[in-house]
């Protein structure tokens, strides 16, 4: 699975996930429903990608309501190290969501993840998975960063804070999850996101999921950001080239 994430945010982003899903470069995407492009690009995308997996990208930093939205670092404060996190409000939150993706997608999601990871974070996790069960039995997926390779600094932070932990009580919920993760990595890093890619799905088990981040670049030639980079092999024939040589097929993201 390749899933482009935040969807919504931008419209570099929404335009970027829209084209390469049309393409077939990508299998998923995660939508940020809170965010200013989310209804103006979300029923493009449906009719554009009618097989894409669409999930929520469930988001309590960037664009949340201001009654609940706070900065990563004080939400992993609050869950690992307080254990003080308002599990009604975040609760309260999770439904708003869920039903603000039904309204514009007109379905449920078929996966749920979190912007930043946030839906991996003690007193995040455990509403999230009850109201999954509760509100789609076992038909909706959720993202697990647990990964069989040990990645960078980056990959296993993630990983660390609350990616085991998530995996094991997804498994719990008799919910569906990827089997291995990858795709963190600085968006500084010196490697090309092509050789990434290749380095990746080298380790990467059947039923794993890659996230990646592409935009759309805002200029002709060089220097791109990382995530314009992104976009650019994504659609180049140079993915499609790696797939084949690495015997890669993406396969779509859902529940039971």
């Amino acid at each position: 699975m390749l899933c482009a994430d935040d969807f919504g945010a931008n419209d570099a982003a929404s335009n970027a996930i829209i084209d390469l899903a049309h393409t077939g470069a990508i299998s998923a995407t995660s939508v940020l429903v809170h965010a200013p492009f989310a209804a103006r690009h979300g029923r493009l995308l449906k009719s554009d990608a009618p097989q894409l997996s669409i999930g929520l990208h469930l988001d309590l930093t960037e664009f949340a309501p201001a009654d609940i939205r706070s900065t990563l670092q004080r939400w992993l404060t609050r869950g690992f190290l307080l254990r003080n996190v308002d599990q009604s409000a975040v609760l309260a939150q999770i439904r708003v969501q869920l039903a603000r993706f039904e309204d514009l997608m007109g379905a449920a999601p078929a996966f749920v993840d979190g912007h930043c990871h946030v839906h991996q974070i003690p007193g995040v996790r455990e509403p999230l998975l009850r109201e999954l069960r509760q509100r789609y039995a076992t038909s909706v997926a959720v993202r697990s960063t647990r990964s069989s390779v040990p990645g960078n600094l980056k990959a296993r932070f993630i990983q660390e804070l609350g990616g085991r932990a998530l995996h094991a009580l997804i498994a719990q919920s008799c919910l569906h999850c990827n089997d291995d993760f990858a795709g963190a990595y600085d968006f500084k890093t010196k490697p090309g996101f092509a050789a990434l890619m290749q380095q990746w799905l080298r380790g990467l088990h059947d039923g794993g999921l890659i996230m990646c981040h592409p935009e759309l670049p805002k200029r002709t030639g060089l220097p791109l950001s990382a995530r314009e980079a992104e976009y650019c092999f994504l659609a180049s024939p140079a993915w499609r080239d790696l797939q084949q040589r690495s015997n890669v097929r993406l396969q779509h993201f859902t529940g039971a």
